[in-house]
């Protein structure tokens, strides 16, 4: 397993604070701008999909970038690494 930190962010509550409105989404405000959340994972792929059952993308979740944490140093994972494209 490799630790991955995936930064995302609520589309939702971002266009509502932005527009100056109530966050009625349910989610802290915080969700406006993006967070880290830690996932050990055998892949970028992987990790991506851990997330986002957890932060689904129908609730407004968007995963903005997937960094890979090893004790040497991070590096940040392309999206093509773990975006599913759906192209063979």
């Amino acid at each position: 397993m490799s630790r991955f930190e995936v930064r995302l962010y609520n589309s939702r509550v971002r266009e509502l604070l932005e527009m100056d409105e109530k966050n009625t989404t349910g989610f802290d405000d915080r969700w406006a701008d993006a967070i880290y959340e830690g996932v050990d994972a055998p892949n970028a792929k992987a990790a991506a999909k851990m997330i986002r059952v957890k932060f689904p993308p129908r609730n407004g979740f968007v995963i903005t970038n997937i960094l890979h944490v090893t004790e040497v140093g991070i590096t940040e994972i392309s999206p093509e690494e773990y975006e599913d494209t759906g192209v063979l």
